[in-house]
C-alpha cells in the first residue's frame, strides 16, 4: 500500500476488515480507511531487527483469534531464541571471511556495505566483500562487472537465483572458477522456500536463514546438525514437516 498502487475505491469495494500499510506510510493515507470502519496497521519490516515488531503488529490485528495470538507468541519466542544464539556466536568470532551476495541471473548484482556497517554479512559472521565506496551509485541492489568481483575475490558466496547456482555447480564459467570461494567449495544457494532466507524481500525466514548461513560462514562455531535441526523445528512448527532430503533440496543440493 505504500506506493498507492491500489486505489482506495477498488480496495474498499472488497470490504476488507484490516489493511496493512508499510512503515513510513503517511497518516493521510490511513485516514480514509479508518473513516469507513476499516482497521489499519503499520507494519515495519525493512530490517532484520524489525521482525519482532512486525509479528506483534499482525498479532494485534488478529487479537480476536486466540489461535493466531498463540502462534504469534510461538513465533516471537523462536525469533528471540535465534537472536540470542546469533549474539552468542558473534561473541566467539575471531576472523570474518569476506562474503559476496550474488543476485540476478548472472550473479553480478549485489548489496554493498560501508566499512564497519552491521549489514547482512555481519549478522551471518562475515564482512561484506563489496564496499559501497567502490560503486558510483550504491543501492539495495547494485550492478557490478566481473572485474570488480575478481578484485574483491570473496571467500564465501551466497547465490540468490537457483538456475544460476546450478549453472555454477555444473558448468561454471572459467572466470568464476578462479574465485577463492569457488576453489574452496564455499558457494551456497540461499534457500527461497517459502521466501528467501537471506536477501530480499525481508521476511521472518531471515530469523531462520541467518543462523543457517552463519554455519556456512563460521563452520567451526556451529554445526551443520544444529542448523538443520533448527530449520526442521521451524518448518514443523509453522509450515510443514521438512525431511532430511527436502532440507537438501531447498538448498539446491538435490533436484
Amino acid at each position: 500500500m505504500g506506493n498507492r498502487s491500489v486505489s482506495f475505491e477498488s480496495l474498499v469495494a472488497l470490504k476488507p476488515d484490516v489493511v496493512f500499510f508499510s512503515e513510513g506510510s503517511s497518516e493521510d493515507m490511513l485516514e480514509p480507511y479508518q473513516k469507513v470502519g476499516i482497521k489499519t496497521f503499520i507494519v515495519p519490516g525493512y530490517h532484520f531487527e524489525d521482525i519482532p515488531l512486525a509479528i506483534k503488529a499482525y498479532k494485534e490485528a488478529f487479537a480476536a483469534d486466540k489461535r493466531v495470538s498463540e502462534k504469534a507468541d510461538m513465533l516471537l519466542a523462536f525469533v528471540e531464541e535465534q537472536g540470542k544464539r546469533l549474539e552468542s556466536l558473534q561473541n566467539a568470532i575471531t576472523e570474518r571471511p569476506k562474503v559476496y551476495f550474488a543476485q540476478g541471473f548472472d550473479g553480478l548484482k549485489s548489496q554493498c556495505a560501508s566499512v564497519g556497517q552491521k549489514d547482512l554479512a555481519y549478522y551471518i559472521g562475515g564482512e561484506n566483500a563489496l564496499d559501497c565506496s567502490m560503486l558510483d551509485n550504491p543501492s539495495m541492489q547494485s550492478s557490478i562487472n566481473f572485474e570488480i568481483l575478481a578484485s574483491i575475490n570473496p571467500e564465501v558466496i551466497f547465490v540468490r537465483e537457483l538456475p544460476f547456482y546450478r549453472e555454477l555447480m555444473s558448468n561454471a564459467p572459467l572466470q568464476w572458477k578462479n574465485l577463492s570461494a569457488f576453489k574452496n567449495h564455499r558457494i551456497y544457494y540461499a534457500p527461497s522456500t517459502p521466501s528467501n532466507w537471506l536477501m530480499r524481500p525481508p521476511s521472518v525466514m531471515q530469523s531462520l536463514g541467518f543462523l543457517w548461513a552463519f554455519e556456512k560462514v563460521q563452520p567451526t562455531l556451529i554445526s551443520q546438525k544444529e542448523a538443520k535441526e533448527r530449520a526442521q523445528y521451524f518448518f514443523h512448527t509453522f509450515l510443514r514437516d521438512l525431511s532430511d532430503e527436502e532440507y537438501e533440496r531447498i538448498q539446491g543440493l538435490r533436484e
